[in-house]
């Protein structure tokens, strides 16, 4: 394990250097504290000012930026992005970069905090019940609880974006992407979303339906879907219990929560 507590630019310069070679991820995790700002350029524009956070480098080339509250990043690169770093203009830039699609994140630190590279080992798997998948399972064997018609053909599709969790048709013959969450669903939920269903617009050159399934959603989250022509659905698994109902042998259908029937979008 490495650490740097409170360095000058310059040193901590060097320290990312020797740990982001040639564009490769680090060995292990590599963990920055400091004051900066954040750029987005790809298949948008974003800009966050100056504030302290943590910034994470892992391995798989995935980089996560986090502030001092909440649990999600606010902004992020997901597995694949190569590296580059430089000190100028009195700050250290760090840059995470995507071919496909071409998205770069670029943070310039103006004070650095602290930096850590840390070498963690974690093979064990996460046992839960009434997950995500659980949910998107659900709505697989059970459609019409997405809509009547609704036909699903694939769930985890891949894509250049990522694993779509439902791909299928609608009653009219359109292409429907489901993006689930099993808790509530934020301005980075509604972003995948669009991500997928942009990509499978262009591809198929023909109207595809997106539609967000989570418990509820965020004012700002269900305004991008408003914006891009996209859907919610209200949609939340009740309790352990559901899950003992769907596992169990003989005829018994899962129970559900009551679920909301408020959606909002176009269809």
């Amino acid at each position: 394990m490495d650490a740097l507590s409170a360095p000058t630019l310059p040193v901590a310069f060097q320290f990312l250097s020797e740990r982001l070679v040639g564009g490769q991820p680090p060995a292990g995790l590599l963990a920055v504290v400091g004051r900066c700002r954040v750029d987005y350029k790809g298949r948008a524009l974003s800009r966050l000012d100056q504030g302290d956070r943590l910034v994470m480098v892992k391995r798989d080339g995935s980089l996560l930026i986090h502030g001092p509250t909440g649990f999600k990043p606010i902004n992020w690169q997901p597995p694949g992005a190569k590296f580059d770093v430089a000190l100028q203009n009195a700050a250290l830039t760090l840059w995470a970069r995507r071919a496909k699609p071409v998205e770069v994140v670029e943070v310039s630190f103006t004070r650095i905090e602290l930096c850590w590279l840390g070498r963690l080992e974690d093979a064990a798997p996460l046992e839960m019940s009434g997950t995500e998948f659980d949910l998107r399972d659900l709505l697989r064997s059970k459609p019409e609880l997405v809509e009547p018609g609704f036909r699903p053909w694939e769930r985890e599709r891949l894509t250049d974006q990522g694993p779509m969790d439902l791909y299928g048709e609608d009653a009219h013959g359109r292409r429907v992407v489901i993006e689930v969450k099993r808790v509530a669903a934020g301005i980075a939920e509604a972003t995948q979303l669009w991500r997928y269903v942009e990509a499978e617009r262009k591809r198929r050159q023909q109207e595809v339906r997106g539609i967000l399934v989570a418990p509820k959603i965020s004012p700002r989250a269900l305004q991008l879907l408003e914006e891009h022509g996209l859907e919610f659905l209200a949609r939340s698994w009740d309790d352990a219990g559901a899950l003992a109902a769907r596992a169990a042998p003989g005829p018994r259908q899962p129970r559900l929560s009551a679920f909301s029937e408020n959606r909002t979008g176009n269809h």
